[in-house]
Protein backbone atom coordinates (compact mmCIF):
# COMPACT_ATOMS: atom_id res chain seq x y z
CA UNK A 1 0.00 0.00 0.00
CA UNK A 2 1.48 3.34 -0.99
CA UNK A 3 2.24 6.00 1.58
CA UNK A 4 1.70 9.71 1.19
CA UNK A 5 3.24 11.93 3.89
CA UNK A 6 3.56 11.46 7.64
CA UNK A 7 1.38 8.70 9.00
CA UNK A 8 -0.77 8.48 5.90
CA UNK A 9 -1.84 5.14 4.49
CA UNK A 10 -3.27 5.73 1.03
CA UNK A 11 -6.04 3.17 0.65
CA UNK A 12 -8.17 2.07 -2.25
CA UNK A 13 -11.35 3.88 -3.17
CA UNK A 14 -10.24 7.34 -1.96
CA UNK A 15 -12.19 9.31 -4.60
CA UNK A 16 -14.27 11.08 -1.93
CA UNK A 17 -13.00 14.49 -0.93
CA UNK A 18 -14.49 14.45 2.60
CA UNK A 19 -12.05 14.54 5.48
CA UNK A 20 -13.22 13.22 8.83
CA UNK A 21 -11.40 13.44 12.15
CA UNK A 22 -11.90 10.93 14.95
CA UNK A 23 -11.31 11.82 18.61
CA UNK A 24 -11.52 9.53 21.64
CA UNK A 25 -10.92 9.61 25.38
CA UNK A 26 -11.64 6.88 27.89
CA UNK A 27 -13.30 9.13 30.50
CA UNK A 28 -14.91 12.57 30.64
CA UNK A 29 -12.09 13.85 32.81
CA UNK A 30 -9.19 12.71 30.65
CA UNK A 31 -7.11 15.82 30.02
CA UNK A 32 -3.41 15.09 30.47
CA UNK A 33 -1.92 15.22 27.01
CA UNK A 34 -4.68 13.43 25.10
CA UNK A 35 -7.93 15.21 26.02
CA UNK A 36 -10.46 15.90 23.28
CA UNK A 37 -9.40 19.56 22.99
CA UNK A 38 -5.74 18.58 22.72
CA UNK A 39 -6.51 16.05 19.98
CA UNK A 40 -8.59 18.58 18.09
CA UNK A 41 -5.82 21.20 18.31
CA UNK A 42 -3.18 18.81 16.95
CA UNK A 43 -5.44 17.72 14.10
CA UNK A 44 -6.31 21.35 13.27
CA UNK A 45 -2.63 22.32 13.26
CA UNK A 46 -1.73 19.42 10.95
CA UNK A 47 -4.64 20.25 8.65
CA UNK A 48 -3.64 23.89 8.38
CA UNK A 49 -0.01 22.99 7.66
CA UNK A 50 -1.06 20.54 4.94
CA UNK A 51 -3.83 22.60 3.35
CA UNK A 52 -6.55 20.20 4.50
CA UNK A 53 -10.05 21.16 5.62
CA UNK A 54 -11.81 18.85 8.08
CA UNK A 55 -15.44 18.29 7.10
CA UNK A 56 -16.57 16.47 10.23
CA UNK A 57 -15.29 15.65 13.70
CA UNK A 58 -16.69 12.59 15.48
CA UNK A 59 -15.76 11.57 18.99
CA UNK A 60 -16.29 8.98 21.71
CA UNK A 61 -15.85 8.85 25.46
CA UNK A 62 -15.28 5.12 25.60
CA UNK A 63 -12.60 2.55 26.24
CA UNK A 64 -10.32 1.86 23.30
CA UNK A 65 -10.96 -1.84 23.86
CA UNK A 66 -14.62 -1.52 22.82
CA UNK A 67 -15.46 -2.19 19.20
CA UNK A 68 -18.95 -0.66 19.42
CA UNK A 69 -18.83 3.12 19.92
CA UNK A 70 -21.29 5.67 18.57
CA UNK A 71 -18.69 7.95 16.96
CA UNK A 72 -16.63 5.08 15.59
CA UNK A 73 -19.73 3.38 14.22
CA UNK A 74 -20.70 6.59 12.40
CA UNK A 75 -17.20 6.89 10.95
CA UNK A 76 -17.08 3.27 9.78
CA UNK A 77 -20.49 3.57 8.15
CA UNK A 78 -19.46 6.73 6.31
CA UNK A 79 -16.22 5.13 5.12
CA UNK A 80 -18.06 2.00 3.98
CA UNK A 81 -20.49 4.20 2.03
CA UNK A 82 -17.60 5.83 0.18
CA UNK A 83 -18.20 9.28 1.66
CA UNK A 84 -14.78 9.66 3.30
CA UNK A 85 -11.48 10.05 1.50
CA UNK A 86 -9.29 10.64 4.54
CA UNK A 87 -9.54 9.92 8.27
CA UNK A 88 -7.43 11.96 10.68
CA UNK A 89 -6.56 10.88 14.21
CA UNK A 90 -4.20 12.38 16.77
CA UNK A 91 -2.64 8.94 17.27
CA UNK A 92 -3.69 5.53 16.05
CA UNK A 93 -4.36 4.40 19.63
CA UNK A 94 -7.36 6.75 19.54
CA UNK A 95 -8.94 4.24 17.15
CA UNK A 96 -8.24 1.32 19.49
CA UNK A 97 -6.05 0.21 22.38
CA UNK A 98 -6.44 -3.47 21.67
CA UNK A 99 -3.99 -4.96 19.15
CA UNK A 100 -6.48 -7.25 17.41
CA UNK A 101 -9.12 -4.50 17.19
CA UNK A 102 -6.58 -1.89 16.07
CA UNK A 103 -5.35 -4.05 13.21
CA UNK A 104 -8.88 -4.90 12.12
CA UNK A 105 -9.99 -1.27 12.12
CA UNK A 106 -6.87 -0.12 10.29
CA UNK A 107 -7.36 -2.71 7.55
CA UNK A 108 -11.06 -1.91 7.25
CA UNK A 109 -10.57 1.85 6.98
CA UNK A 110 -7.36 1.96 4.96
CA UNK A 111 -8.88 -0.36 2.33
CA UNK A 112 -11.28 2.45 1.42
CA UNK A 113 -9.58 5.70 2.43
CA UNK A 114 -6.37 7.24 3.72
CA UNK A 115 -5.81 6.87 7.48
CA UNK A 116 -3.66 9.65 8.90
CA UNK A 117 -2.02 9.76 12.32
CA UNK A 118 -1.01 13.41 12.61
CA UNK A 119 1.62 12.77 15.31
CA UNK A 120 3.15 9.49 14.12
CA UNK A 121 5.16 8.40 11.09
CA UNK A 122 5.43 4.67 10.44
CA UNK A 123 7.19 4.59 7.08
CA UNK A 124 6.30 2.36 4.16
CA UNK A 125 5.83 -1.34 3.40
CA UNK A 126 6.29 -4.19 5.84
CA UNK A 127 8.57 -2.08 8.06
CA UNK A 128 5.84 0.50 8.47
CA UNK A 129 3.31 -2.23 9.23
CA UNK A 130 5.62 -3.70 11.86
CA UNK A 131 6.12 -0.33 13.56
CA UNK A 132 2.37 0.31 13.59
CA UNK A 133 1.73 -3.09 15.14
CA UNK A 134 4.43 -2.54 17.78
CA UNK A 135 2.83 0.79 18.72
CA UNK A 136 -0.59 -0.91 18.91
CA UNK A 137 0.83 -3.67 21.11
CA UNK A 138 2.33 -1.12 23.49
CA UNK A 139 -1.00 0.73 23.61
CA UNK A 140 -2.74 -2.49 24.64
CA UNK A 141 -0.05 -3.15 27.26
CA UNK A 142 -0.37 0.38 28.65
CA UNK A 143 -4.16 0.00 28.90
CA UNK A 144 -3.73 -3.23 30.87
CA UNK A 145 -1.22 -1.60 33.24
CA UNK A 146 -3.54 1.35 33.87
CA UNK A 147 -6.48 -0.97 34.53
CA UNK A 148 -4.42 -2.97 37.04
CA UNK A 149 -3.35 0.17 38.87
CA UNK A 150 -6.90 1.49 39.03
CA UNK A 151 -8.18 -1.82 40.36
CA UNK A 152 -5.48 -1.84 43.02
CA UNK A 153 -6.34 1.73 43.97
CA UNK A 154 -10.02 0.87 44.38
CA UNK A 155 -9.19 -2.02 46.67
CA UNK A 156 -6.85 0.14 48.74
CA UNK A 157 -9.53 2.84 49.05
CA UNK A 158 -11.99 0.23 50.25
CA UNK A 159 -9.56 -1.14 52.83
CA UNK A 160 -8.87 2.34 54.20
CA UNK A 161 -12.31 3.93 54.00
CA UNK A 162 -14.73 1.03 54.09
CA UNK A 163 -16.70 2.40 51.15
CA UNK A 164 -17.89 0.96 47.86
CA UNK A 165 -15.19 1.65 45.24
CA UNK A 166 -16.72 0.34 42.04
CA UNK A 167 -17.84 -2.91 40.50
CA UNK A 168 -21.13 -4.58 39.74
CA UNK A 169 -22.75 -4.03 43.14
CA UNK A 170 -24.36 -6.68 45.33
CA UNK A 171 -27.82 -7.99 46.17
CA UNK A 172 -29.45 -5.69 48.70
CA UNK A 173 -27.43 -2.54 47.98
CA UNK A 174 -26.91 0.15 45.38
CA UNK A 175 -24.24 2.87 45.26
CA UNK A 176 -25.62 6.30 46.20
CA UNK A 177 -25.48 8.88 43.42
CA UNK A 178 -24.36 8.48 39.83
CA UNK A 179 -21.29 8.84 37.63
CA UNK A 180 -21.18 12.63 38.08
CA UNK A 181 -22.01 12.58 41.81
CA UNK A 182 -21.04 9.16 43.19
CA UNK A 183 -21.99 9.88 46.80
CA UNK A 184 -18.48 9.27 48.14
CA UNK A 185 -18.74 5.53 47.68
CA UNK A 186 -21.59 5.00 50.13
CA UNK A 187 -24.14 2.21 49.72
CA UNK A 188 -27.85 2.38 50.34
CA UNK A 189 -30.04 -0.58 51.28
CA UNK A 190 -32.67 -1.72 48.75
CA UNK A 191 -35.30 -3.05 51.11
CA UNK A 192 -37.02 -5.54 48.77
CA UNK A 193 -33.68 -7.17 48.01
CA UNK A 194 -32.59 -6.96 51.66
CA UNK A 195 -35.72 -8.91 52.62
CA UNK A 196 -34.71 -11.64 50.15
CA UNK A 197 -31.23 -11.75 51.67
CA UNK A 198 -32.65 -12.13 55.19
CA UNK A 199 -34.96 -14.88 53.97
CA UNK A 200 -32.04 -16.79 52.43
CA UNK A 201 -30.14 -16.78 55.73
CA UNK A 202 -33.26 -17.67 57.70
CA UNK A 203 -33.88 -20.71 55.50
CA UNK A 204 -30.23 -21.73 55.64
CA UNK A 205 -30.36 -21.68 59.44
CA UNK A 206 -33.20 -24.22 59.14
CA UNK A 207 -30.88 -26.55 57.26
CA UNK A 208 -32.41 -26.22 53.80
CA UNK A 209 -30.32 -27.02 50.73
CA UNK A 210 -29.37 -24.34 48.22
CA UNK A 211 -31.99 -25.57 45.76
CA UNK A 212 -34.68 -25.69 48.43
CA UNK A 213 -33.81 -22.14 49.50
CA UNK A 214 -33.99 -20.96 45.89
CA UNK A 215 -37.37 -22.63 45.38
CA UNK A 216 -38.75 -21.06 48.56
CA UNK A 217 -37.62 -17.49 47.92
CA UNK A 218 -38.87 -17.76 44.33
CA UNK A 219 -42.20 -18.99 45.63
CA UNK A 220 -42.34 -15.97 47.94
CA UNK A 221 -42.00 -13.67 44.95
CA UNK A 222 -38.41 -12.56 45.43
CA UNK A 223 -36.18 -12.02 42.41
CA UNK A 224 -32.50 -11.33 41.80
CA UNK A 225 -31.03 -7.92 40.96
CA UNK A 226 -31.62 -8.66 37.27
CA UNK A 227 -35.22 -9.69 37.87
CA UNK A 228 -34.58 -13.39 37.35
CA UNK A 229 -35.48 -16.31 39.58
CA UNK A 230 -33.00 -17.50 42.15
CA UNK A 231 -30.97 -20.64 41.63
CA UNK A 232 -28.40 -22.43 43.78
CA UNK A 233 -25.59 -20.23 42.42
CA UNK A 234 -27.31 -16.98 43.41
CA UNK A 235 -28.14 -18.36 46.84
CA UNK A 236 -24.55 -19.47 47.34
CA UNK A 237 -23.25 -16.00 46.46
CA UNK A 238 -25.46 -14.44 49.10
CA UNK A 239 -24.39 -16.93 51.75
CA UNK A 240 -20.72 -16.42 50.92
CA UNK A 241 -21.10 -12.70 51.62
CA UNK A 242 -22.36 -13.11 55.15
CA UNK A 243 -19.66 -10.92 56.71
CA UNK A 244 -20.50 -8.17 54.24
CA UNK A 245 -24.20 -8.36 55.05
CA UNK A 246 -23.35 -8.13 58.76
CA UNK A 247 -21.45 -4.89 58.11
CA UNK A 248 -17.97 -6.35 58.55
CA UNK A 249 -16.74 -6.00 54.96
CA UNK A 250 -17.00 -3.97 51.78
CA UNK A 251 -17.50 -5.37 48.30
CA UNK A 252 -14.96 -4.43 45.63
CA UNK A 253 -15.65 -6.08 42.27
CA UNK A 254 -16.71 -9.30 43.93
CA UNK A 255 -14.10 -9.26 46.73
CA UNK A 256 -14.52 -8.30 50.36
CA UNK A 257 -12.26 -6.00 52.38
CA UNK A 258 -12.38 -5.08 56.05
CA UNK A 259 -13.70 -1.90 57.73
CA UNK A 260 -17.13 -1.79 56.13
CA UNK A 261 -18.98 1.51 56.55
CA UNK A 262 -22.30 0.43 55.04
CA UNK A 263 -25.56 -0.30 56.82
CA UNK A 264 -25.80 -3.97 57.78
CA UNK A 265 -28.70 -6.01 56.44
CA UNK A 266 -28.14 -8.79 58.99
CA UNK A 267 -27.54 -8.41 62.70
CA UNK A 268 -23.96 -8.67 63.84
CA UNK A 269 -22.95 -12.23 64.69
Amino acid sequence: MARNGKGIAKGQGTQSSEVWAYLRVSTDGQESGTGLDVQRQHIAAWSAANGVSVDRYVQDVESGAKSQRAGLDELRAAVAAGRVGRVLVYRLDRLARDLFLAEGLHRELSARCAVVSVSEAFGEGFTGNLMRQIVAAFAEYERAVIATRLKGGRKETARKNGTFSGGPGVMGYRPIGNKENPGKGQLQVIEDEAAAVRKVFELRSQGLTLQAIADTVNGNGYRTVKGAKFGPVQVSRILNRESFYRGAGVLVRGYEAANGAHVAILEAA
